[in-house]
């Protein structure tokens, strides 16, 4: 009896010539397998390959790493395969990685459009560790209870995804799609603090701009309180940066342009920003210290207290715009104790490849 069989009786029962397909258990994490492919998957071989696919998942493995080092060639009908079981496994709770995938077979993914909604994976461990996070998250999380914004009334969701309100029929997202960049990103705190002003260009209205210039002005003046960090101020634009280009201290540093997220989020003791949804949710997935501010117009405000309020992250606090600059100085000292090793944020990437598969 064929190592197959011994996984999936009768495994084997059927073959193709142009494609070959080999198991092995994975027991790290339960209901997981690696599925290694040989040859290529084209029009003529697709429903062989959906067969053999259903017939795993039909035995109970819901995490399926495809290993694709030696597959060759994918058509667009393959590629429609591999997102059918994508939708499928995330109603049960599982997912798929791509692992060691080629480039040409990659670039078929990438030009139909399917390639961000797959994690691709270098390695098996790190294959592997990508789903022993998502279960232990998810597991660590939910149940969740939660108010609804819209009406108060609590809520309860046994896992993450889109529900609707028993009260008033609102539609509620607990999770937020993050780039993918993002999600590999390890943080090493350095004596680095990072104020990430965002949205203070010219092309936003003047009560925004003034307020991102107040926020900046702050942190430059807590700057002198705290002697034993560089202060980096991402300004983001010229008008921001000219505002505030002379009689810096010395451990003060302006950044004239946006700088890639990765190199701040990777060695940031701290992370002072505004309380845009994108940007707390990364810091709650990261679990980076930061501190959050409240500012520009009521609706503005209101939006970005709805924003901290829903994600209840311990790792971020917020701060009033008129706080004095020692007190700031002693908050930023005082919240990088309140680093998460093991954020328990979920992100809402694979919930939202599902919805956009059912369509």
């Amino acid at each position: 009896m064929s190592g197959n069989n011994l996984i999936i009786p009768d495994f084997d029962s059927q073959t193709d010539d142009n494609l070959k397909l080999s198991l092995q258990k994975i027991t790290e994490v339960p209901n997981t397998i690696l599925i290694t492919l040989n040859g290529n998957i084209n029009t003529y071989n697709s429903n062989f390959f959906q067969n053999q696919i259903s017939k795993i998942v039909d035995s109970g493995f819901i995490n399926l790493i495809f290993l694709c080092e030696d597959l060759s060639y994918i058509s667009s009908t393959g590629i429609g395969s591999f997102t059918t079981f994508l939708k499928l496994l995330r109603t049960k709770g599982g997912g798929i990685v791509l692992l060691k995938i080629q480039p040409k077979v990659y670039e078929v993914f990438q030009l139909l459009g399917f390639a961000q909604f797959f994690f691709i994976e270098n390695s098996l461990e790190q294959a592997i560790s990508n789903f022993k996070k998502h279960t232990q998250e998810e597991q660590s999380v939910f149940p969740k209870i939660f108010a609804c914004p819209t009406c108060s009334k609590h809520l309860k969701a046994v896992k993450p995804g889109r529900f609707r309100c028993s009260e008033c029929k609102s539609i509620i997202s607990i999770n937020t799609i993050l780039r993918k960049e993002i999600l590999n990103i390890k943080n090493v705190p350095t004596p680095n603090i990072y104020c990430v002003l965002g949205g203070g260009t010219v092309n936003v209205g003047a009560q925004f701009a003034e307020s991102t210039i107040q926020m900046a002005k702050l942190c430059v003046e807590a700057a002198s309180y705290l002697k034993d960090y560089t202060m980096h101020i991402i300004c983001s634009s010229d008008n921001i940066y000219k505002k505030l280009s002379s009689g810096v201290p010395t451990n003060v540093q302006l950044h004239k342009e946006i700088i890639d997220s990765e190199e701040y989020y990777s060695k940031a003791c701290l992370v002072i920003t505004r309380s845009g949804r994108n940007t707390l949710s990364e810091l709650a997935y990261l679990g980076i210290p930061a501190i959050s501010f409240v500012s520009g117009c009521s609706y503005r405000k209101a939006e970005q207290e709805q924003n901290l309020k829903s994600l209840n992250a311990t790792n971020i606090c917020s701060a009033e715009i008129d706080i004095s600059a020692k007190d700031f100085a002693d908050l930023c000292i005082k919240q990088q104790s309140y680093r998460q090793e093991c954020p328990k944020f979920i992100i809402g990437n694979l919930t939202a490849v599902s919805e956009i598969l059912s369509l």
